[in-house]
């Protein structure tokens, strides 16, 4: 047993039993307690956003009780954020979301013997949001090689753009790659398009591409070697796609991030894609969004149906519902494929629509709560 130097074996142990000495040794003078304590407590009781000013951590405190609602916007309200980006053109969705991606068509991505498209998520993939208080939302992902993943980390700091989850999306593959997850609010939305742009330059393929067009390799609808029929009948909705094929499924409820409203396609996504590999098969890589109590029982479904699990992970801080994400992988004829993925689909509270067809607000819809 060890034994403080002060205090002699057998002796006292409490401190109305120590000499006076002893205690005065072990006690900070009241006036240095005070500022300590001080310091602590100011930054907790102004609040994460004092720590934090772009990452919008605050808890779920709704401004006068009511969460914040996205505002619809257009093409000519988010130039500003294009310039300051490089110059990429984006794509407004649903009037609430303008979205950017920049794939990377500077790396060869390889798993389990196949190359791989970039146009299966393999880059960085960004949406701003403006709402009713005149702040801007940034959220997306980054997808970057691991030589590169603690300095892009920094950077994004920097400009207070928060990471909110840091892991994996594939099995074995090369080159190492890791995705980051991202999140900030901001009032002022060229902040934050200079932070990405900044990170980007560690991060980012040497020639980006807006997130809708195809590669110069892509392939016509026509000539793409998949059974698309035979993919939406087996899922019930409706994919797009050239040089691979996405199916996207949104959730019912309503999430909201912090204290905001996400819209619809943002944050609570399934998104399901066949890469052609020849013969009517195809790569599929994707992610089931999920909340809690639906989890096992879809990734029991998808494996009964062969489909790997990648990675089950969280993507934000604060959501409410509280959000999971279940990676895949498979290998396989591709209409199999979306049978199986169809038996994980059922067991979730999702809308079935194409998402043309899908109201693009994060209101609830029918039988949401």
């Amino acid at each position: 047993m060890s034994q403080d130097p002060g205090v002699p074996w057998g002796g006292p142990r409490t401190a109305h039993e120590l000499p006076r000495a002893v205690t005065d040794r072990w006690q900070m003078p009241r006036s240095r307690r005070a500022v300590l304590a001080g310091a602590v407590l100011v930054p907790l009781l102004a609040g994460p956003d004092l720590l934090f000013p772009r990452a919008g951590l605050r808890n779920v405190a709704y401004r006068h009780g009511k969460p914040i609602e996205p505002v619809a916007t257009a093409e000519a309200d988010w130039q500003d954020v294009v310039r300051a980006l490089g110059g990429q053109e984006g794509e407004l969705d649903g009037n609430m979301a303008y979205r950017l991606g920049y794939p990377r068509t500077d790396l060869r991505i390889s798993s389990r013997g196949f190359v791989l498209n970039p146009e299966l998520g393999l880059g960085t993939y960004i949406s701003f949001v403006r709402y009713a208080d005149q702040r801007t939302m940034l959220m997306g992902d980054m997808m970057v090689t691991e030589v590169e993943v603690q300095r892009t980390l920094d950077v994004l700091s920097s400009y207070g753009i928060a990471c909110t989850a840091l892991h994996k999306h594939l099995l074995a593959h090369r080159p190492p790659l890791w995705w980051i997850h991202l999140h900030a609010v901001d009032s002022d939305p060229l902040a934050l398009a200079r932070g990405m742009r900044d990170a980007l330059q560690v991060a980012g393929p040497s020639r980006p591409l807006p997130p809708s067009s195809p590669s110069p390799s892509s392939l016509s609808p026509e000539r793409m070697d998949l059974d698309t029929e035979g993919i939406d009948a087996a899922l019930g909705s409706q994919g797009t796609g050239t040089d691979v094929y996405k199916v996207t499924f949104f959730r019912k409820e309503r999430i909201i991030y912090h204290d905001r409203v996400l819209p619809r396609r943002t944050g609570g996504v399934t998104d399901l894609v066949f890469q052609p590999v020849g013969d009517g098969r195809a790569v599929l890589l994707g992610e089931f969004a999920m909340v809690a109590g639906e989890v096992q029982g879809v990734l029991d479904a998808l494996r009964r149906h062969g489909i790997s699990a990648v990675e089950l992970h969280s993507h934000m801080l604060m959501e409410e519902p509280r959000m999971f994400f279940l990676h895949i992988w498979a290998v396989d004829d591709a209409v199999r494929l979306a049978r199986g993925l169809r038996a994980g689909v059922d067991l979730m509270q999702v809308d079935t629509r194409p998402a043309h067809d899908s109201p693009p607000t994060g209101h609830p819809g029918p039988g949401s709560p």
